[in-house]
């Protein structure tokens, strides 16, 4: 309660107010009670009537201008924390309102005053303990016979515990609010399609992200419409079964496929559950639907891309495996366990090394082991073509090719790698190999008849057993340019041309072409190592090109011969074929021939190099540039 400062005071009425007249001598009763007849009986129901007030929680009081006294029941003093001992005064009152109130509520009493009328106001009171208690004070002005204010008389309320509810109820209101505000924003940024479906699985919401992302630009097109029938193909089945699993309480899931509503595919992940009502009954059904379209087309890819693997690998007969290092197993497709024998399923958990390395043919068992320990020791990557020996006798050709790999503290850990059945491959080889050994062993026995031929000839005629000779000799040397010729395969190499070089290959390949007393071959430079697939290759490059030099160059005319200059710069080998004193060359020709062309393929693809021809009037030049690494093969 405020109560305005004694009338005396009286700082906020007008000085031509009838309250400035008013005697503040002491009152001797109430401003409310009769001066009539009957006073004690009325002063007994008064009391009742206060008595009554208070236990409803509504303290009286009367505030008399003229003496300043405030008469009200403890009670009163009790409300606004006053002790027993304290006497309750308007200032004592005012002390203890809260003074962010003090002013509002001195104005309101003024206010009445001034107008006469009723007053209605809240303010908080300070206990001397520091609590706070919430107040509502309601009052009139009371006026004497000439209708001026005399004073006050109210009631004062203590609503402190309707106030913590008000305040908790607009607590929880703002809580609310904003637990709203913020599902709202949750549903409005959500890719996810979420909609509440009636038991009948009608469509009753839809969020705003999940309109969005089913291109809907008005839900009510399509509100009350039956969820399940969107759905293509055994979607719409899975659909209903998902609202049934859902109506009976649990949860239904499904994948399916269902377009926008502007007909943009899209597959979704659906997840139905159902809403309960404060009984625990299902009352409504909730669906989420997660576009996962992106992952079903990247499924879709992975695999048609494993499609394709597999049937490459298929096709090529290529097994794969993994070798774990530490634990000694290898675990294997279906392919490699048949190759080694192994029983599938035992490759597919993984099984002993030994198990596989047991059908390695002993005689290529102690190669392979060797490689393979190397690999694990230095690291990179491993190959090896070795054979198979089944359980029935067979024989089988494989080239097993892998990779070791090591933890972070130099460990070999695992060995993933791939074998391929080559036997169909070294079958052809073999038969290849023994059609050219046929080849070779018959052009052999042609030079062999041509020689005895001539060596008959010239028993016969000793005069022209010097040309006879001589004959013999380029016989000879073309059967050995031959060798170097034809294909080789590793077994069918001549281990005495291992160190062969560039410049004795030359002179091997170019001795049945030189005459007695002319020298007709110029060779200078860097000779190099050659190997034996290299040597092949250079054998026929040359030999063509002598030929050739023979039938149209330099080596046609009795004069004419052949420079060959070397030059090694370390890493390429450039060799120089120079013609001189042949006929003269017009222009290009109009054709390349077969053996031209095959040498210049040869250059390429087992040299590693080029091979060019430079149509001089002088005479052809020719050029040769390879790596030098590259001849050693």
């Amino acid at each position: 309660m405020s109560l305005p400062p004694p009338l005396r005071e009286a700082p906020l009425l007008p000085l031509e107010s009838p309250v400035e007249q008013i005697s503040i001598a002491e009152p001797t009763q109430p401003l409310t009670q009769s001066t009539q007849g009957g006073g004690t009986e009325l002063a007994g129901i008064e009391d009742r009537l206060r008595r009554a007030q208070e236990l409803g929680g509504a303290i009286p009081y009367e505030w008399d201008f003229r003496s300043n006294a405030i008469v009200a029941t403890p009670a009163l003093g009790r409300l606004y924390g006053l002790s027993e001992e304290q006497e309750i005064t308007y200032e004592a009152l005012v002390a203890r309102i809260h003074p962010d109130d003090r002013g509002s509520s001195q104005a309101v009493h003024q206010q009445a005053i001034q107008s006469g009328g009723p007053y209605e106001q809240e303010y908080r009171v300070v206990h001397e303990s520091g609590q706070l208690r919430t107040l509502l004070v309601r009052g009139d002005v009371i006026r004497d016979e000439h209708s001026r204010p005399i004073g006050l008389a109210g009631v004062a309320i203590d609503i402190t515990s309707r106030k913590a509810v008000e305040i908790a109820l607009r607590e929880r209101e703002a809580h609310l609010a904003d637990r709203e505000r913020f599902i709202r924003n949750v549903l409005a940024s959500s890719d996810d399609c979420i909609k509440v479906l009636d038991l009948d699985a009608n469509l009753q919401f839809m969020s705003e992200g999940g309109m969005r992302v089913m291109e809907v630009d008005d839900f009510g097109r399509i509100e009350g419409c039956s969820w399940p029938s969107f759905w293509i193909g055994r979607g719409e089945e899975k659909a209903l079964s998902a609202v049934a699993a859902a109506k009976a309480g649990g949860v239904g899931r499904f994948e399916g496929f269902c377009p926008t509503l502007a007909g943009t595919p899209r597959w979704w992940d659906v997840a139905v559950t159902p809403i309960r009502d404060e009984d625990g009954r299902v009352e409504r059904l909730l669906s989420i639907s997660r576009d996962i379209t992106a992952r079903k087309q990247a499924e879709e890819t992975l695999r048609l891309a494993q499609e394709r693997i597999e049937l490459a690998v298929a096709a090529g007969k290529v097994g794969t495996w993994v070798w774990d290092i530490s634990a000694g197993t290898i675990t294997a497709d279906e392919r490699l366990a048949l190759m080694f024998g192994v029983d599938p399923a035992d490759a597919a958990r993984g099984a002993p090394v030994s198990m596989f390395t047991a059908s390695v043919h002993p005689e290529d068992r102690e190669r392979v082991e060797t490689i393979m320990r190397e690999v694990v020791q230095r690291g990179g990557f491993y190959e090896v073509e070795h054979r198979l020996m089944r359980a029935d006798g067979t024989v089988r050709w494989i080239v097993a090719r892998g990779e070791c790999q090591f933890d972070e503290t130099g460990q070999p850990i695992r060995f993933p790698g791939a074998t391929v059945d080559i036997t169909d491959l070294k079958q052809a080889q073999e038969a290849h190999e023994l059609v050219t050994k046929e080849l070779a062993h018959r052009i052999k026995n042609i030079f062999a008849v041509v020689n005895g031929i001539l060596a008959m000839s010239a028993r016969s005629e000793p005069t022209a057993k010097p040309f006879a000779d001589r004959l013999r000799e380029r016989l000879t040397a073309l059967a050995q340019a031959h060798e170097y010729v034809r294909p080789h395969s590793p077994r069918s190499r001549n281990p005495a041309h291992a160190n062969q070089t560039m410049m004795g290959l030359l002179r091997l390949l170019l001795a049945p072409y030189l005459q007695e007393g002319q020298e007709r071959f110029e060779m200078k430079g860097a000779d190099v190592l050659i190997g034996p697939t290299s040597a092949t290759a250079l054998a026929l490059i040359f030999h063509e090109q002598a030929t050739n030099s023979v039938k149209y160059g330099s080596l046609s005319t009795p004069t004419g011969r052949v420079a060959v200059s070397c030059e090694n710069t370390g890493t390429h080998y450039c060799l120089k074929w120079q013609e001189v004193g042949g006929p003269a060359i017009d222009g290009l020709p109009e054709r390349r021939g077969f053996g031209t062309e095959l040498a210049i393929r040869s250059a390429a693809s087992q040299l590693g190099g080029a091979l060019s021809h430079e149509w001089a009037a002088t005479g052809l030049i020719v050029h040769l540039t390879c790596p030098t690494e590259r001849l050693r093969q």
